[in-house]
């Protein structure tokens, strides 16, 4: 998953702008890309831990793991939430708030105490995915 921090700022900022400028057309091309971003991001942990021979390390990385999986999650969400809201349909703040239920499980993830060299919360994307998450509600920009 080395990169995936600048790939996922740099969909998220296309998708950002597609919102802001593009016509029908690239507006759907962008929701669709943030949907198969987000659907991979979910998706990520399982794939990792079926492909981990080494029981310890899926123990030691079960906190990014699962705050990954909740990302993933609250991405999915947004992206369902960002497509309703094309589509005016009033179905679009169920998905943004579930998405920020999500995101703040995935915020609250810690460390394993004493099992890494710093104890605390998992930050993943930070500062890109969950403003992303926060400001989508607002993102979809109407004549």
């Amino acid at each position: 998953m080395a990169g995936t921090g600048p790939r996922l700022h740099a969909l998220l900022t296309r998708v950002r702008e597609a919102l802001a400028d593009g016509d029908a057309e690239v507006r759907a091309q962008a929701i669709a890309d943030l949907t198969r971003a987000a659907d991979d991001l979910a998706a990520a942990p399982d794939t990792i831990r079926a492909g981990v021979a080494d029981a310890s390390f899926t123990d030691q990385s079960r906190p990014w793991l699962d705050a990954l999986a909740l990302w993933g999650r609250a991405l999915q969400q947004t992206a369902a939430g960002l497509a309703a809201a094309d589509a005016s349909s009033p179905a679009a703040s169920r998905y943004f708030t579930d998405a920020q239920r999500l995101a703040s499980e995935a915020a609250a993830v810690k460390t394993i105490p004493g099992a890494t060299r710093f104890d605390g919360t998992i930050h993943i994307a930070d500062g890109v995915l969950d403003r992303f998450v926060a400001d989508a509600p607002g993102l979809i920009a109407r004549p």
